[in-house]
């Protein structure tokens, strides 16, 4: 609890008021069977009728405050074990933002989101049942047989008989499930990803008619986990099955201990209504210490996993502050090389990207294309050599400030299950609609006007129910819409036909912001108009210079043109093949 009390400094007073309160609450509940045996000694049995009445009428009203106070109690914890999770939640959220490619190429998403969903709900569940249960048993414990030991020593510490025997089990219990425990977190997080892929991957399914084939799969994994949730319960049962039998022997020497002790007369009527209504209070203990490991053996597997999430550092520090007047200023690449556990991906890169200028990089894929735009927004960092924005190295850079100058258009384009305004205002909120109409312009979106509900229209989640070149024109827009001062277009005209790729590179190079423009592609056709053509090979710059250059070398680029411009011809297509 401490370390879920550190996350949380803001509730803490709450949370520990909320139980103190809680404390105070339970402590009296020890009263009304007090009076109650009072009132069969010194009224009942005496005929004191007054005694009887006024006692009734006080406990009557005891009962409704008492009660009264820790509902809303309980009420105001729960509420504050909803913010206490919820601020855990925030921060596994505002790290996983902050945590880079090199991550999440490790990590499955399935066990990324069972940590921020079940294990932040076994975090609620510490900190607003756990923790009461375990104070609200150990209070009225501790009150319930001090009274009844004042009252008769011997009756009390008789019932205490069987405990030895629950400890021991609920011990073993303890000991068996940890292991089992964490292995079915482990197989959850295992079946939560299988299904994510599934529903991201269903087309591909379907194309491949491996719906069958899928459905065992899931059955599969889902058995697994059923078996292992099933082996839990099992040993569960068995050894609470034992716990719950000395629980009840409590009950049994009550009975016979009791009986005798009134019998003889060592304990009167009251003082035997006091050890009943006192017994349910000195078992609780014991008959619920498995359901209380239980929840505590879940709550610790969750903090692991959670703590391990929040002490996770970014392996790219982005810690520059400096923000330049403008980002229009060359790019400086001085022996850039980058690895990844020793697997190269680039290899001495020296360039320069001139502001205002069209900058392309075409070669096969894997080559290392989408590194250069990677390390200028610092996805990445370079194993070896620098990059200077200006005349500033890029590690000193305000990373934020950075990133807001720079339109980026992947490959992939990711959409968010939102309107087509919301999407393409996206990282600019102020726009106006004639701007938001001239961006569509620029990016082609002419298929908006022939939608019912126009910018307005919701699209499915990742831009379901659009074409992957419609996508990917929205995409553009999005990056069109900040106003960049460089532009990066990270091979978008995979998706698009030759006619709207011509019309979007006109369009782009009549941008009204006079922006430096990064273009990635497999195609000629769509990096031949550039001011520097960068041939990229094996991790290596082979060539550069412009079109006309690379064509008289005749070296690689002119492979490259020769094997796309005969495919041409021969399909007599206004298309190239991708490398």
């Amino acid at each position: 609890m401490k370390w879920l009390l550190g996350e949380n400094k803001e509730w803490k007073s709450c949370w520990h008021l909320f139980n103190t309160s809680l404390v105070i609450f339970d402590s009296l509940s020890v009263i009304p069977p007090i009076l109650v045996g009072y009132m069969i000694d010194e009224g009942l049995q005496k005929g004191n009728l007054n005694l009887v009445i006024g006692l009734g009428v006080f406990l009557i009203f005891f009962v409704i405050l008492r009660q009264l106070g820790s509902y809303f109690s309980v009420i105001e914890l729960s509420k504050t074990g909803f913010q206490m999770s919820s601020n855990i939640k925030k921060k596994c959220y505002q790290k996983l933002d902050e945590l880079d490619g090199n991550f999440y190429s490790t990590r499955e998403q399935g066990e990324l989101m069972t940590t921020v969903t079940s294990d932040i709900v076994e975090i609620r569940r510490h900190a607003s049942w756990t923790i009461k249960t375990v104070l609200h048993t150990l209070i009225r414990f501790a009150i319930s047989f001090s009274f009844c030991f004042y009252l008769q020593p011997t009756f009390t510490l008789l019932l205490l008989i069987p405990t030895p025997f629950i400890l021991i089990f609920s011990l073993l219990f303890k000991r068996k499930t940890k292991p089992l425990y964490r292995e079915r977190r482990r197989k959850l997080a295992s079946l939560n990803n299988y299904i994510q892929d599934n529903i991201e991957g269903n087309k591909v399914v379907k194309a491949f008619a491996s719906e069958e084939h899928e459905i065992e799969e899931m059955n599969e994994k889902n058995e697994i986990y059923k078996n292992s949730n099933i082996e839990i319960n099992d040993i569960r049962t068995f050894y609470f099955s034992f716990v719950n039998f000395f629980t009840n022997c409590m009950t049994v020497i009550f009975l016979l201990a009791g009986g005798y002790f009134l019998m003889n007369g060592k304990i009167s009527i009251g003082s035997f209504i006091i050890f009943q209504s006192s017994l349910s209070d000195i078992k609780n203990p014991f008959s619920r210490l498995g359901e209380i490991i239980d929840r505590i053996q879940n709550f610790n597997i969750a903090k692991e996993r959670i703590i391990d999430l929040l002490n996770t550092e970014p392996t790219v520090k982005n810690n520059g502050t400096i923000q330049l007047p403008s980002l229009k200023v060359p790019i400086t690449f001085k022996h850039v090389s980058v690895a990844f556990d020793s697997n190269l991906i680039m290899e001495d890169i020296n360039l320069t990207i001139e502001p205002g200028k069209t900058i392309a990089f075409i070669g096969p894929t894997g080559s290392g294309k989408s590194s250069i735009v990677n390390l200028i927004l610092q996805f990445i960092e370079p194993s070896k050599g620098k990059i200077l924005i200006g005349d500033k190295n890029l590690k000193e850079i305000d990373t934020k400030w950075l990133r807001s100058k720079i339109g980026y258009v992947i490959q992939q384009p990711f959409l968010f299950s939102d309107t087509i305004w919301n999407n393409i205002c996206y990282g600019n909120e102020n726009l106006t609609q004639k701007e938001v109409e001239k961006i569509s312009k620029a990016a082609r979106l002419t298929y908006v006007d022939s939608l019912e509900e126009k910018y307005e229209t919701i699209i499915g989640e990742r831009g379901v129910g659009l074409s992957g070149g419609e996508k990917q024109r929205l995409s553009l827009a999005r990056a069109l819409a900040v106003k960049p001062e460089l532009l990066i277009l990270d091979d978008i005209t995979s998706a698009l036909d030759i006619e709207t790729e011509q019309m979007i590179t006109e369009s782009i190079k009549k941008l009204d912001n006079h922006c430096t423009k990064i273009i990635i592609a497999q195609k000629i056709v769509s990096v031949k108009d550039a001011d520097q053509i960068y041939v990229i090979s094996d991790h290596k710059i082979l060539e550069h210079g412009t079109h006309k250059e690379l064509l008289k070398n005749k070296k690689y680029y002119y492979e490259i043109y020769k094997i796309q411009n005969n495919i041409q011809k021969g399909e007599k297509k206004h298309e190239s093949k991708s490398l």
